[in-house]
């Protein structure tokens, strides 16, 4: 019983220092000064896209966020292109 007690402790640490990277990346990205967006999976869903690549968009503040929708629902002539490339 104690060795899965340990063994969640470290896990549960594990996980804490998991998401403190995954903060402190996704603080460095937005703060970078290029454009940077993180497309994910096949349909190109947006994980991550931080303020000089809204610009490049040319998405209003208004604009609903765009993270983990599909990155062609917001730009649907990029289809052709991707397309292309697959």
């Amino acid at each position: 019983m104690i060795s899965n007690q340990h063994q969640l402790q470290n896990l549960k640490a594990a996980n804490q220092v998991l998401q403190q990277s995954q903060t402190w990346l996704a603080e460095l990205l937005a703060q970078a000064p290029v454009a940077i967006a993180l497309l994910h999976g096949p349909d190109y869903r947006i994980k991550l896209a931080n303020k000089s690549m809204y610009d490049i968009w040319q998405l209003p503040p208004d604009h609903p966020p765009v993270v983990e929708q599909p990155v062609l629902t917001h730009f649907p002539i990029w289809r052709a292109w991707v397309w292309k490339r697959c």
